[in-house]
């Protein structure tokens, strides 16, 4: 091979190395990404979950409308 030849292929591998360590970096990110956005942790104080659990044990009585959208839930999501 000629001086010329060798360069020519050292440029292209070193393009691929680029193009290959570009496509590994985009995929960690969006895998990182993707990480972040699933990971929705709220963190509450002792008494701010005592509240939530509260409001949950204590839950109303579902009024008519309620009822209503239960009954349209139903409807759209039985298998034809």
């Amino acid at each position: 091979m000629t001086e010329c030849q060798l360069y020519i292929l050292e440029s292209w591998e070193n393009l691929a190395i680029i193009g290959l360590l570009k496509t590994e970096i985009t995929t960690l990110q969006q895998a990182a990404s993707q990480a972040i956005e699933q990971a929705e942790v709220i963190r509450l104080s002792m008494v701010d979950q005592a509240c939530v659990a509260g409001a949950l044990l204590t839950a109303p009585s579902p009024n008519h409308a309620m009822e209503r959208a239960f009954v349209h839930r139903g409807k759209l999501l039985q298998p034809e």
